[in-house]
């Protein structure tokens, strides 16, 4: 019987937990949702609807401060996004979230 690794093991990017809330623009259109973590390689939003794997999204943090992602995984109201960009610590977006960190 093999185990399944604990999400921890499966991460090569620490995770760090956010209550963010950010505006998601996709198909010319844009919905509400919460970052609940992220990395510098991608996200897990909370409060999705509609989003589809390769659904490639735009996730607004600030005003007029957008990150480039594609959908990596939806299932119910969680979606998963991975940046298109390689996001640098100092990148406005990410110190937006960790001032917002739980």
């Amino acid at each position: 019987m093999s185990q399944v690794p604990a999400p921890s093991c499966r991460r090569k990017v620490e995770r760090t937990s956010a209550k963010v809330q950010v505006l998601v623009h996709c198909r010319a259109r844009f919905q509400r949702a919460k970052i609940s973590d992220y990395s510098q390689t991608g996200l897990r939003l909370e409060g999705t609807f509609g989003l589809i794997p390769t659904d490639v999204v735009e996730i607004e943090i600030a005003s007029d401060v957008r990150v480039p992602g594609k959908v990596e995984w939806s299932l119910g109201g969680q979606t998963g996004v991975v940046f298109t960009e390689r996001a640098e610590a100092s990148h406005q977006a990410i110190e937006e979230a960790a001032r917002n960190a739980v």
